[in-house]
């Protein structure tokens, strides 16, 4: 195909690829490509620590939060209230659910 898209025979081609000069291109820029996607590989991997390192430390927090409300809400100096102004405590004392909590087990 490559030969008819240039109009030239297959044998053509042949003796051309052949040529030290083009062997010598083509390895120099399959080593590019090589080096580029160890490069791209590096990086990925990098990305990804940083992003599992952040998602350790963001559910650490989300754990200590969760225990300081527990705590919180445990040690509350007043009585519990009703209705409104109950409604009200419970939802300013809660807080933002846990990603797990997020995460529905029906599927």
């Amino acid at each position: 195909m490559l030969a008819a898209d240039y109009g030239v025979a297959h044998t053509t081609l042949g003796r051309y690829f052949a040529r030290a000069e083009v062997v010598r291109q083509l390895r120099e820029a399959g080593q590019g490509e090589r080096r580029a996607g160890a490069t791209r590989l590096v990086a990925e991997r990098r990305a990804e620590r940083a992003i599992r390192r952040v998602a350790k430390e963001q559910a650490a927090l989300a754990r200590a939060q969760a225990r300081s409300a527990a705590a919180a809400a445990a040690s509350a100096p007043w009585p519990p209230r009703s209705g409104e102004a109950g409604w009200l405590d419970e939802r300013d004392r809660g807080l933002p659910p846990l990603r797990a909590d997020l995460r529905s087990l029906q599927r």
